[in-house]
């Protein structure tokens, strides 16, 4: 089939005008979840020019132990929780150097090692989303490059693509709720998880004895923490939150597992890892992360561990 001149001529008016519309809703697409600060990733990307005493980072078990509002008022210090749920080693080394680049400041870094951690795979896409309107930053770029390749390239620079894909968490609706401000993680201004509800998170329930795997790139990410750290002359110190008894007897070589990551790592360790204090507990929902019942009894040794080494 053989277009006459009239038809090309639609056909091309059709396509420019296609690719402007998604050239333009990309740019308002970007713009909004770059400047957003209804989620944690929006607060951390947008947090700029502060001074802190410290700072906690890692995953959900730093995001809602490490109460760091209260930890404030015990210990007279200004801190704040970096802490993201779902996050790995790459995630929390991208956090850090974004947290470093706004030009904030911070004494003293408790990173929340997670023996889980050093497991998990690095391109597992839980929680990319949220570094995605920032490919910009070249740093981002490139290490999302080398942990997903071409994909990056995608969503970089073909626009609306990473919006389609990530939809859920970047397409229309999160978008019409932040613009709306009708949705606002529970966070509070020290960056810490502020949900009291009573959710009950049950532990696996098995009988079957497992042991934890390393993974060497998540060993690399935490020694390039490390060094952002070092080359900022940040104290880093390590800690282990609680772990609950029936997880701490099925993984049977928890303990293994740290002695191997910090002999690979120079770094002040607190081990709080041991099961006895989640024992101490008389009840508390939430057995993996310990909520506000548990903290009556960790955010004491938390306290302790900001004192000793302030």
């Amino acid at each position: 089939m053989i277009l006459t001149s009239k038809q090309i001529k639609k056909t091309a008016v059709f396509t420019v005008i296609f690719i402007g519309l998604m050239f333009g809703l990309d740019f308002i697409y970007q713009q909004v979840y770059k400047k957003e600060q209804s989620t944690k990733f929006g607060k951390i990307f947008n947090l700029q020019n502060q001074k802190f005493d410290y700072i906690f980072l890692g995953n959900s078990r730093a995001l809602i132990n490490a109460q760091v509002g209260e930890l404030n008022k015990e210990t007279s210090l200004q801190g704040y929780n970096l802490g993201l749920d779902g996050s790995n080693a790459m995630h929390q080394f991208l956090l850090l150097h974004t947290f470093l680049k706004n030009k904030n400041t911070c004494k003293a870094i408790y990173f929340n090692y997670d023996p889980w951690g050093v497991q998990l795979r690095l391109n597992n896409k839980q929680r990319i989303y949220g570094f995605l309107p920032h490919l910009s930053d070249d740093s981002i770029y490139t290490h999302l490059r080398q942990t997903f390749g071409y994909r990056t390239f995608l969503w970089k620079y073909i626009p609306m693509w990473k919006f389609s894909e990530f939809n859920s968490r970047l397409g229309l609706v999160p978008f019409t709720t932040i613009v709306s401000k009708t949705f606002k993680e529970k966070i509070n201004k020290t960056g810490d998880y502020v949900d009291v509800s009573k959710k009950i998170f049950k532990p696996a329930e098995t009988n079957e004895y497992e042991e934890i795997l390393i993974r060497e790139e998540n060993i690399s990410y935490l020694k390039k923490i490390a060094q952002l750290c070092a080359d900022n002359h940040i104290k880093l110190i390590f800690y282990t939150s609680p772990v609950y008894f029936l997880n701490y007897k099925r993984y049977t070589n928890i303990e293994k597992i740290n002695t191997q990551v910090f002999q690979q790592i120079s770094s002040v360790y607190y081990n709080f890892c041991d099961s006895d204090i989640c024992n101490k507990l008389e009840y508390f929902y939430d057995r993996h992360h310990l909520n506000q019942a548990g903290n009556k009894v960790f955010t004491p040794l938390l306290t302790q561990m900001i004192n000793t080494t302030r």
